[in-house]
């Protein structure tokens, strides 16, 4: 099957993956420490090691693993990044053949091939291919591999379940606090504690909801031009 890149999305030719996901914002608990410093260490070591990374929706994985690309694109390593939600439309030959010989793959979203065997069976010999070559490749899916219901295909969940894994919780309060504050002050944005603490309680509580707030409220200061308050939170919220 010949391959027509013109069908598949501009990401996959390494053309427009945003540049703003570096591991320098982000945002970094007692969880995910050890995390990001094993990441980094992989890629400096020109690792043949497989990674699983699990957690919910909101939680950072997709900024990990981009960060990942740009750190290891930084070294001028060969790499590439297979988003799943983007790709699952197309024929797996022919997404995959690009990146075969890739240095690092980080594939994002594994339980979105749930109940598609021929993605399923394309991601084990791409798996086993990488294996026999010594290339690193980092996962990322919602689940733990045991707990992916709808891939069928014993032998991929086995292989994923033999990666090195980290599972990244759900923040708590005290996270979600310091988060918030941590990406207030990346984009220079002065917000009080008794602010924090207001949002907290009212927003939602992943990091991807914690962000949009986040830019909701800079566009509106900005606007505004008013110092942010729990008044004119409420206001712009309707909370």
């Amino acid at each position: 099957m010949s391959l027509d890149t013109t069908m598949l999305p501009q990401m996959s030719l390494g053309l427009s993956i945003d540049d703003g996901f570096q591991f320098e914002n982000f945002f970094t608990s007692e969880h995910t420490e050890h995390l990001v410093h094993t990441l980094k260490q992989l890629v400096d070591q020109g690792s043949d090691e497989f990674i699983y990374i699990s957690g919910g929706t909101g939680c950072g994985k997709t900024h990990l693993l981009l960060a990942t690309y740009h750190y290891a694109q930084s070294l001028q390593l060969n790499c590439g990044y297979l988003p799943l939600e983007e790709f699952t439309q197309y024929s797996p030959t022919e997404a995959l053949i690009m990146y075969a010989d890739t240095r690092l793959l980080l594939i994002d979203g594994l339980e979105l091939i749930a109940g598609d065997d021929e993605w399923q069976l394309a991601l084990f010999d791409l798996y086993n291919n990488r294996k026999d070559r010594g290339l690193l490749t980092v996962f990322s899916a919602e689940l733990a591999a045991h707990e992916l219901a709808g891939i069928q295909l014993n032998d991929l969940k086995t292989r994923l379940a033999a990666c090195l894994s980290f599972h990244i919780p759900a923040l708590n309060d005290d996270e979600l606090a310091s988060f918030l504050m941590f990406s207030a002050r990346s984009r220079g944005m002065i917000l009080n504690e008794q602010c924090v603490q207001f949002i907290v309680l009212r927003a939602g509580r992943t990091m991807s909801s914690l962000i949009h707030i986040i830019e909701q409220l800079d566009y509106a200061q900005l606007s505004a031009r008013k110092r942010i308050t729990i008044p004119f939170i409420k206001e712009l919220f309707s909370w």
